[in-house]
């Protein structure tokens, strides 16, 4: 819980600045795109649901009507709500195509992917958590806002790397020590809020705060 956020951010962080990064070094890169792009993740989702699905019937006798199999297999009902970053960054990559391949401006076609990306966090905040029950559903829960920003930065790094490079080797001394300590104190207080006001904390009895 206190960290779990921290390495997402980077899988979206790399995602985001690949994107861009490949963008500007290969040529033809938007064409093989969606070819190449959206397997290299769904697969291996798919996979993991249907070795999950076999689990539960195998180890607990679960058994599903053929609609709920279908749901769960192809993800429109997570199986592992621990996957719910695939579903978005495969929206992600569909929004990076779309705007790249019919926005000829670069600059114009980052800011609307920008503006996608805030407005999916505003959507995804404003649904609040799960309900209660088995099925986990699309946009719900902090998993699907808290670290998604991280996103952004990686956009923006691939798209100016050599600017932002530069600069960070003009002040490396400074922005390390001041980035260090910036996440000590952040980070401490992070998981103090998440330990008073956290979803886990706040929806379990009293006494049993803070036993998982």
């Amino acid at each position: 819980n206190d960290a779990g956020f921290l390495f997402t951010g980077i899988f979206f962080f790399f995602s985001g600045y690949g994107l861009t990064r490949s963008l500007e070094t290969r040529e033809g890169y938007l064409k093989t795109f969606p070819a190449r792009r959206f397997p290299s993740v769904l697969i291996p989702f798919w996979i993991t649901n249907l070795l999950l699905i076999l689990a539960g019937r195998i180890w607990y006798g679960f058994w599903w009507n053929p609609l709920k199999l279908l749901g769960d297999f192809t993800g429109i009902t997570l199986v592992n709500s621990n996957g719910w970053f695939i579903i978005e960054i495969t929206l992600f990559y569909a929004l990076f195509w779309f705007f790249f391949t019919f926005i000829r401006r670069r600059d114009a076609a980052l800011a609307l992917l920008s503006l996608a990306v805030l407005l999916t966090i505003l959507f995804a905040f404003f649904r609040g958590h799960d309900p209660q029950g088995h099925a986990v559903h699309w946009f719900r829960g902090e998993w699907w806002y808290n670290s998604t920003p991280v996103f952004l930065f990686g956009l923006v790094f691939g798209r100016f790397r050599d600017r932002i490079e530069a600069f960070f080797r003009r002040h490396y001394p400074l922005l390390l020590t001041t980035a260090a300590v910036l996440f000590a104190a952040v980070f401490r207080v992070s998981v103090k809020i998440l330990k008073r006001y956290g979803y886990y904390y706040t929806s379990t009895p009293a006494g049993l705060r803070g036993a998982g």
